[in-house]
């Protein structure tokens, strides 16, 4: 019995030897490619991490940049980095089978392998991959609205600055187009045709009247925030007055003194008033109520007048006729502003002054011979230097249309207008045919109301 005892543990024995010495074989063998398994798979979790910290650089990078193609490479550097992460996570179930064979070297391979590499840089935390995400977003939704809204409206390329003078969002465009009506009294020094001598005192006879007269102007941009103006101006002169003695002395102004009393007396003017204006404007928006535009230019001007009288002396009527005709060009220079009340009304100022270079030319005739020998013909030509002045008060009111680009203007407006030493005709002082001097006093005087529409597209 104790033979077959001993027999069983000897047999029991030597199965477990034969056991181990096979499983030791089998385990050696199955080792091998188990450990290859994890050499690879560390490899490739090295690559990986290169292929991530490479993608945050990139990101990084287009980040500072803020453009909106900087956007678009930062989506895509982002959405790789969330790509490498997710495979990170995935990584360890998938080496999990191999798990309990690569302990049997080291309880955490991953750490041993961190130790013996060279140490990496930190990576961007997830929250601020979030913050860039997110930032990037509002930069390219920001810049899709810009996009979309300029598409709209059509804005100038330099509208900003328009856009700031106003209490709204406005910008009218480049073109800008005028038509005024005026009514104007024009008075000129120097032309009374008749003295009118009583017991009491001397008085002479003009009369003053309005008449009517056009504008036209357009406005373009020239060179960034720089202007070209250009405007023409018309005024219709004419007027005409008669007196006839009643009891009292009548003397004409425009003859001699030694031809005696009149009966009756009359004159009649003509003329027409032309002026152009070529002048650059720049407009300085001070504040949102306030534009300053100072200008400067050339002026060129015509004005031809033409005066009949009539004197009837004895019940013979003895015309005189003369002419006064005047062109002159020159600098033009002065100030426009705008003081905005609202968005739809506007009051404007302007004071503008000019040197005319020109020529004069004059001449006086009449059948009534001053002596014997002696005709009425006076004729001169004169080349003078002559300033001319206007200023003026409006207000307007316009309305918006075309996402508040185009705009429509009423205006109405007050003007003064003063062309020194105009009137160059000549007077009598003396018997004498020579005895004939241009009167001091001879500008020629505007004053009236303007009315206009304006219109920019």
């Amino acid at each position: 019995m104790n033979v077959k005892i001993l027999n069983f543990y000897l047999y029991v024995v030597l199965m477990l030897f034969f056991s181990s010495t096979l499983n030791h074989f089998s385990n050696n063998k199955s080792l091998k490619p188990k450990i290859l398994d994890a050499t690879v798979a560390i490899a490739e979790k090295n690559i990986k991490e290169d292929i991530t910290i490479k993608s945050q650089e990139i990101a990084q990078k287009d980040l500072n940049e803020k453009t909106i193609a900087s956007s678009k490479k930062n989506i895509s550097s982002n959405n790789s980095y969330r790509l490498t992460e997710k495979y990170k996570k995935e990584e360890p179930t998938k080496t999990s089978p191999g798990s309990n064979e690569i302990n049997l070297f080291s309880s955490k391979p991953a750490q041993t392998y961190k130790n013996e590499t060279p140490k990496r840089e930190k990576a961007p935390s997830k929250e601020l991959i979030l913050a860039s995400n997110q930032s990037t977003k509002n930069l390219k939704t920001d810049a899709d609205e810009t996009s979309t809204t300029s598409k709209k409206i059509r804005l100038p390329k330099d509208c900003s600055e328009i856009m700031q003078a106003y209490s709204k969002d406005i910008c009218p465009k480049k073109v800008s187009l005028d038509f005024e009506y005026l009514l104007m009294n024009f008075f000129e020094d120097g032309l009374s045709y008749a003295s009118i001598l009583d017991d009491e005192s001397i008085r002479t006879k003009n009369k003053q009247k309005f008449k009517s007269g056009a504008r036209f102007s357009a406005e373009f941009k020239a060179y960034r925030s720089l202007y070209l103006d250009l405007a023409y101006t018309y005024i219709r002169m004419k007027n005409k007055d008669s007196i006839e003695a009643s009891g009292d002395t009548i003397l004409g102004t425009f003859f001699p003194p030694n031809i005696g009393s009149l009966t009756s007396a009359s004159a009649k003017l003509t003329g027409n008033f032309n002026t152009w204006d070529l002048f650059f404007l720049k407009p300085y928006h001070v504040s949102k109520s306030f534009v300053s535009r100072p200008i400067l230019g050339i002026r060129g001007a015509i004005i031809n007048q033409s005066l009949k009288m009539l004197y009837d002396i004895a019940s013979t009527t003895n015309p005189v006729n003369a002419k006064n005709e005047y062109w002159g060009v020159g600098l033009n220079t002065g100030y426009k502003s705008e003081f905005l009340i609202t968005k739809n009304f506007i009051i404007d100022t302007k004071a503008v002054f000019s040197l005319l270079y020109g020529k004069t030319k004059i001449s006086q005739n009449s059948s009534v011979p001053l002596l014997v020998h002696a005709t009425y013909d006076l004729k001169e030509t004169s080349y003078q230097v002559k300033p001319n002045a206007e200023l003026g008060l409006g207000f307007s009111y316009s309305r918006y249309f075309t996402k508040n680009i185009n705009r429509l203007s009423f205006r109405a407006s007050y003007e003064f207008h003063e062309w020194w030493g105009q009137n160059q005709l000549k007077r009598f002082f003396s018997t004498d045919p020579t005895g004939i001097k241009t009167v001091s006093r001879n500008n020629l005087k505007f004053n009236g109301f303007t009315f206009s529409i304006n219109i920019e597209i």
